[in-house]
């Protein structure tokens, strides 16, 4: 979902926060990679100061900059994907920005 959502606003000025689940082996999922414009592997950093296993990747490239926080759940039963992206010709938000709120928020939800 862009935010704000405005329908007729051009792609490349949207700006898209995500929360996913997805139920399964969480070793696999967690090195599961992520991929940039062009079918590049995005890069990855293992990020222990949030979580145990927790893998922050993301591309800065033709579609605009974007992350994801890979997150195992604390249950055991699979992974959160936290996700921000802004288009190129996005000037009012930074994909930095927004995951580091999207953290803050699932943690005060989920915590």
């Amino acid at each position: 979902m862009p935010v704000p959502w405005i329908p007729n606003q051009p792609t490349a000025q949207r700006f898209f926060v995500t929360v996913e689940f997805e139920q399964g082996a969480v070793a696999g999922l967690l090195d599961r990679p992520t991929y940039c414009a062009g079918g590049d592997i995005a890069p990855t950093l293992d990020v222990p100061d949030v979580t145990g296993g927790a893998v922050l990747s993301g591309c800065d490239d033709a579609n605009g900059p974007n992350f994801q926080l890979a997150l195992p759940d604390a249950g055991g039963t699979g992974v959160w994907f936290l996700g921000a992206t802004s288009g190129n010709e996005q000037t009012v938000y930074t994909p930095e920005e927004a995951m580091l709120a999207l953290v803050d928020a699932a943690r005060a939800v989920f915590g």
